[in-house]
């Protein structure tokens, strides 16, 4: 359930939210007894001079006091709630061809109010009967799907055998990452990188304090960073498939856990060569579940 970070004026059109899941437009919400309407997300803030790439979806512009209600004061910690659909009336309703099999005596349809347009007849119903709009749900009920990129520099890359960079933050005591898909994207065409061992890896995976806690995603060779032909891209896509062995342990210690990349180099140091130009994007996809 998504609540308010800090209390916002009746003014206010940049929102911070907490918890909760992602959300995708259109997307209309209450506090308290204001209508808002999502306008979009917005970038992510600096912190020491470096933006994390696309957008944060806990900070939130929104359209104040919609459908005729009143902008006001909301407090932090004010939970934020799906609105409510309109009701619809099924005798206003006009069916594009007559329901000839209705029987006699029988009209009016159920309809799907969630799709517009268009309506999806489903059940004949009596005349005059009313389809309720569906229960208000929270935040948590709406979408689960996340997807966060990082961009390292080349000094990141470089000390990536003994310093992890984080993706995916800790969601919480109580829930767990549930890894389902990452992608690198790597850009060493002004140097490629060396001292790789040839049998080394990097990868996400689950961190804990800085230190490698547990695989979350196959793991990639890192010989991939020692090409620097400007000709071939340098995607590497990598699925969450823990091997049977592995899923009891990950799921047993991943509570509130965060996903880094990290690279594991057999203990032949940091990667050197490479270039200040280059970057290496990280993007994990992924749900958060409760445990």
């Amino acid at each position: 359930m998504a609540t308010l970070a800090a209390n916002i004026s009746a003014a206010t059109r940049l929102i911070q939210v907490t918890g909760g899941e992602s959300v995708t437009l259109p997307f209309s919400f209450r506090l308290d007894d204001e209508l808002l309407d999502l306008a979009g997300f917005d970038p992510h803030p600096l912190v020491a001079g470096f933006r994390q790439s696309g957008s944060d979806r806990t900070r939130w512009r929104v359209n104040r006091g919609a459908g005729g209600s009143t902008a006001a004061s909301h407090t932090a910690g004010a939970t934020l709630k799906a609105a409510k659909a309109a009701a619809v009336s099924a005798e206003n309703l006009t069916p594009p061809v007559p329901f000839a099999d209705a029987g006699e005596g029988a009209g009016g349809v159920t309809v799907d109010n969630t799709v517009d347009p268009p309506f999806n007849a489903t059940t004949l119903i009596a005349p005059g009967a009313i389809e309720s709009a569906p229960d208000e749900a929270d935040l948590t009920e709406i979408f689960i799907a996340y997807k966060r990129t990082v961009v390292l520099t080349d000094a990141q890359i470089k000390a990536l055998p003994t310093t992890s960079v984080q993706i995916v933050p800790q969601p919480g005591v109580g829930k767990l990452i549930l890894p389902i898909m990452s992608y690198m994207i790597l850009d060493a065409i002004a140097g490629a990188y060396t001292n790789i061992h040839a049998n080394g890896t990097t990868n996400p995976k689950f961190i804990d304090g800085g230190a490698l806690h547990s695989g979350a995603f196959e793991n990639h060779s890192s010989n991939f960073l020692g090409d620097n032909d400007p000709n071939r891209p340098k995607v590497t896509l990598m699925p969450y498939a823990p091997s049977e062995a592995d899923t009891s342990y990950e799921y047993a210690y991943s509570e509130n856990k965060e996903i880094g990349v990290k690279a594991d180099n057999l203990a032949s140091g940091n990667f050197t060569g490479g270039n200040a130009a280059n970057t290496l994007a990280v993007t994990v996809i992924y749900a958060v579940m409760d445990v």
